[in-house]
């Protein structure tokens, strides 16, 4: 194989991601019982025990809530928005990337997204706590913009120009709307880019060794 390879021109097989996959139906099981299911706890409980607050993981030191967060959403409209988004993008990186470092962009995203949101608030004095994957779902929208840079705008499908417009809307919806954790979607974005750049230079330098 030439040593000028990218870790981007090996595709995997164009079957379903099964890593993909398994995360959507956690976040569906998890939103099921904190939000249908009668049990002996309330869904608001759970909620109030995995959601991200920078006041508890400071200075209670429950550093749980920066993975739990991510897998706990407020409404259907919530949950299906986010699933559907990551049904499609996630699916492309894992074929693209292969499954550990689809899971590495993902969850490297949800980690940064918790942090900056941690430190945004902290700065502003906001107790708001927040939910939801959108933090590592946007970082898989960064990991894609970049990917479709260094293929020359184009992989299967998708084309550089609609997958940037899909972001600058998703972003600009963000701030234009109420209840949105903004700094946690740019921070899982950046985290994205940077961390598909650094899984190429790794395998770029593999490969040249």
């Amino acid at each position: 194989m030439n040593n000028n390879t990218s870790l981007f021109d090996e595709e995997t097989s164009p079957l379903m991601s099964a890593a993909n996959l398994t995360i959507i139906i956690i976040n569906i099981i998890v939103f099921i019982l904190t939000d249908f299911l009668s049990l002996p706890f309330r869904g608001n409980y759970i909620i109030d025990a995995g959601s991200l607050s920078w006041d508890r993981v400071l200075n209670y030191h429950e550093y749980y809530r920066i993975i739990t967060s991510t897998f706990l959403h407020a409404d259907i409209d919530h949950i299906f928005n986010n699933m559907l988004v990551l049904f499609f993008l996630g699916t492309y990186i894992e074929q693209y990337m292969g499954r550990i470092k689809y899971l590495i962009i993902y969850f490297s995203s949800g980690i940064i997204a918790g942090f900056t949101s941690m430190v945004y608030n902290m700065l502003r004095y906001d107790y708001t706590e927040s939910i939801g994957a959108s933090g590592a779902i946007f970082g898989i929208m960064g990991a894609l913009l970049y990917i479709l840079i260094i293929r020359h705008r184009k992989y299967h499908d998708l084309d550089l120009r609609r997958v940037a417009f899909m972001i600058f809307l998703s972003l600009y919806g963000g701030f234009t709307s109420q209840g949105v954790d903004n700094a946690a979607h740019v921070g899982g974005f950046i985290s994205g880019i940077i961390t598909a750049v650094l899984l190429n230079l790794i395998h770029f330098r593999e490969r040249q060794e």
